[in-house]
């Protein structure tokens, strides 16, 4: 490298002054006055006019080609400078895998820790061999000494969400604040966490085991606290809205009334007895669960038509099937069935530009869910009926 940088440099001032002289003798004008280069000065190899071929006298009587010092040159320090480029690039090639792999890591933890956070429970139970988690909300009210048995609402997250989302969504805490019940947020099973609601032929089981997991629950807690056994209630969303109905057809001895939001109502009913008094929520916009049923775009699942399920279910409770409708203001319509057997009426709210969320609760992201309607409250509308379904029995 020093001797050709000390080549380069001697020779550097006659190079130039002989590279104008011979430039500026190869241009000529046309007639035009355009500028162009004689026929001899054109070639494919450029290395022609940038490496003149000129000799110089290096010492001792030894005469190199400038070219052939350079392309010895390069080929030396090609081949050092690919051996060192290849150590250098490993390295960084290297440095950058283990930084990406740094940071996935914590990302992952994280997310984990923040997972975790959010997804927080604060009882456990093992049913069916397998341990189950729950979130208890139990108000400064409570009093444990003394002889009242309180209610217990079951409320139950849908698919994709946990425990502590549905409280946040349903917001059922403030109302047991206000009531004096207590209220339990069970968590589902699987990635992302669900219900297994409809029996099926390759898990036949599975309905029974969480069948199990509910019964284990009330039975736990109705050994904690003073918990009324004819008041308890349960509600739900989406997938949860159909272990509702499900609770309601299986567990209907332990269940006085049940509520369904934008429900996923996967049960036949031909499974159910009756007897359970139910009030439903759903919207007409409802993009996962149709309102007019069939399968959604999220899921290829053939869901009942909303309607025709509530009327299917006011025959089950034995109500006269020509629906009284009470309540018809802006986007809300309610209609109810009455006449029914051992006075389990049966409740329908129809929110016309209602998505798949919970009116009046928390609002969940408009453009997965659509809109959630505050023109009613799901929650106060649903323990009045559960209080009423309770007084009237």
């Amino acid at each position: 490298m020093p001797f050709f940088w000390a080549l380069r440099r001697s020779k550097n001032r006659s190079y130039q002054a002989e590279s104008a002289t011979k430039t500026d003798s190869a241009l000529r004008k046309d007639s035009r006055g355009k500028i162009s280069l004689p026929k001899d000065f054109e070639s494919d190899k450029p290395e022609q006019i940038r490496q003149p071929q000129q000799s110089f006298e290096l010492g001792q009587g030894e005469t190199f080609s400038p070219k052939l010092i350079l392309q010895q040159l390069w080929i030396d320090l090609t081949g050092k400078i690919k051996l060192g480029h290849r150590e250098v690039c490993m390295k960084k090639v290297l440095k950058v895998f283990l930084i990406i792999i740094a940071v996935l890591i914590v990302l992952f933890a994280a997310g984990f820790i923040t997972w975790n956070i959010a997804d927080r429970t604060n009882g456990r139970l093992v049913s069916s061999g397998e341990q189950r988690e729950y979130l208890l909300y139990v108000p400064e009210s409570y009093d444990p000494t003394s002889s009242y048995n309180v209610p217990l609402v079951i409320n139950i997250h849908g698919f994709g969400q946990w425990a502590a989302n549905q409280a946040e969504v349903s917001q059922w805490n403030q109302i047991a604040d206000e009531e004096g019940f207590i209220v339990v947020y069970p968590s589902g099973l699987g990635v992302p966490k669900r219900w297994r609601v409809t029996r099926m032929p390759e898990d036949p089981g599975a309905v029974d085991i969480e069948l199990q997991y509910f019964s284990d629950l009330i039975d736990k807690l109705s050994t904690e606290y003073a918990i009324d056994p004819e008041r308890i209630y349960v509600s739900g969303l989406s997938n949860g809205g159909g272990m509702s109905l499900r609770l309601a057809c299986s567990l209907s001895e332990r269940v006085a009334a049940i509520g369904g939001v934008a429900g996923a109502y996967l049960v036949d009913l031909s499974e159910c007895a009756g007897g359970v008094p139910g009030i439903f929520f759903h919207g007409q916009a409802d993009k996962i669960v149709p309102y007019e049923g069939g399968p959604s775009d999220r899921f290829p699942i053939d869901f009942p038509n909303i309607p025709t399920f509530v009327e299917d279910y006011a025959q089950l409770n034995g109500c006269d099937l020509n629906e009284t409708v009470f309540l018809d203001k802006d986007h809300v319509r309610g209609v109810r069935y009455e006449g029914c057997e051992a006075m389990t009426e049966v409740v329908f709210y129809t929110i016309s530009d209602g998505g798949h969320t919970w009116p009046g609760g928390s609002d969940l992201p408009e453009g997965i869910t659509g809109k959630t309607t505050h023109e009613i409250n799901a929650t106060r509308l649903m323990w009045e009926f559960f209080v009423e379904q309770t007084n009237n029995r």
